[in-house]
């Protein structure tokens, strides 16, 4: 016997929203990179590790990701997703979204404030612009 699936909860997310995020994913990408290059150059092989390559390479990566995951949403709905929305009244300005893809997001954007959090306490590296 098999156990139909539930069908996830779906949320509608604002467009303007992910274009801000992804404004903002942007922003870490170029502003990262520009400071790997800088602490790859200006730092030791032997003291990688504990300086802040690996965090900003993981936060360059993720910051990544979330932007592509974004513009893939934007860019190619699936045909199941253009028919949730049509079906549920979406209007222009918002997204189908499955609960779990907004807890994915939220999930990452946080791991990214701490990452900038630590960077910022531990090696005095920060991605505000002065």
């Amino acid at each position: 016997m098999s156990k139909s699936k539930e069908p996830p909860n779906i949320i509608k997310f604002p467009i303007a929203k992910l274009l801000g995020i992804l404004e903002e994913m942007s922003h870490l990408e170029g502003l990262g990179r520009s400071l790997l290059k800088w602490y790859v150059t200006e730092t030791e092989l032997d003291n990688w590790d504990g300086g802040p390559i690996p965090l900003l390479i993981d936060t360059l990566g993720s910051a990544g990701k979330v932007k592509d995951f974004i513009n893939e949403k934007i860019t190619n709905p699936t045909p199941e997703e253009q028919l949730i929305a049509a079906a549920m009244g979406f209007d222009d300005d918002t997204l189908p979204f499955a609960e779990g893809e907004v807890m994915m997001i939220s999930s990452a954007l946080t791991l990214l404030d701490q990452n900038k959090a630590i960077l910022k306490m531990k090696h005095n590296v920060s991605f505000e612009v002065h």
